[in-house]
């Protein structure tokens, strides 16, 4: 425990007396804090009525009454894609004022919409949304009511689209990129011997069929199919082009040489081997 120890005063010695503090020195120190107080009100006020201000305006500027997108242009080249649908397809994204509209996702609506490969959009002052659509481009129908590009995109318009004229592929799903390099290649060799093709299918078991022109198939199963078609390619010219209108089926899924159904003329049809 601390003790204080205190020694006696030395005679002679007076002890100071407390500095007195006149009247005017003590009412000067809250004069001058409300001073400093009145000073830094304006800065206040000012400070306050611009963040009320940005706020206001940030309001006003979100408001789809005061700055409203009041026109939605399409821009683009469209054969089989209407502007009208799809600005219906683009309603919903449509929301908001014309500062505060989500343009990243009208984009991806409108690349959602079948037929369109891509679409940029932007604002046009004061009060208008640009949206330029780049169309997809048929290569061929894919099955029944699909459609693929010439990149092996396989998309379904979900309307009936009149295409004349492409052939007709089909496939599993996710098979575009592999039967259009098919496509390519059976065309290219058929195209030899004076044939063209009208539509090529890989099934669900992987096996190929090519639908030529004038009515023949060819069945190619799942195994060896560029070699196979080879064979019916050398073969052709000697054994089947001047009977080409009488071919109803060739199976090439032979080791050796393939098996042909001809159109009988009762509509019955016969087969015959043809060996390698």
């Amino acid at each position: 425990m601390a003790s204080v120890i205190t020694g006696p005063l030395r005679r002679g010695a007076r002890s100071r007396p407390a500095p007195r503090v006149s009247g005017r020195r003590r009412d000067a120190a809250p004069t001058r804090v409300l001073r400093g107080v009145f000073r830094a009100l304006p800065a206040a006020l000012v400070l306050i009525l611009v963040l009320a201000a940005v706020t206001w305006g940030w309001e006003q500027l979100r408001n789809p009454l005061v700055f409203p997108v009041r026109q939605v242009r399409v821009t683009g080249t469209f054969h089989y894609l209407s502007p009208d649908r799809l600005k219906t397809a683009l309603a919903r994204a449509v929301s908001g004022s014309f500062f505060t509209v989500n343009v990243k996702a009208i984009q991806n609506a409108a690349d959602a919409v079948p037929w369109v490969r891509r679409a940029t959009v932007w604002r046009v002052w004061p009060a208008t949304l640009v949206i330029h659509v780049v169309e997809q481009t048929p290569f061929a129908r894919w099955g029944d009511d699909g459609v693929i590009t010439p990149q092996g995109v396989v998309f379904f318009p979900g309307v009936p689209t009149a295409l004349p004229g492409l052939a007709r592929l089909d496939g599993p799903p996710d098979s575009g990129e592999v039967v259009l390099d098919h496509y390519h290649r059976m065309t290219n060799l058929l195209a030899t011997v004076g044939l063209q093709v009208a539509g090529v299918t890989l099934d669900a078991r992987r096996a190929w069929q090519i639908d030529l022109a004038d009515g023949i198939v060819l069945r190619l199963g799942r195994k060896n199919t560029m070699r196979r078609l080879g064979r019916f390619v050398r073969a052709y010219p000697i054994a089947l082009a001047k009977r080409a209108q009488q071919v109803s089926v060739v199976d090439l899924r032979y080791t050796n040489g393939f098996a042909v159904r001809w159109k009988a003329p009762g509509g019955r049809p016969a087969t015959t081997t043809q060996g390698s």
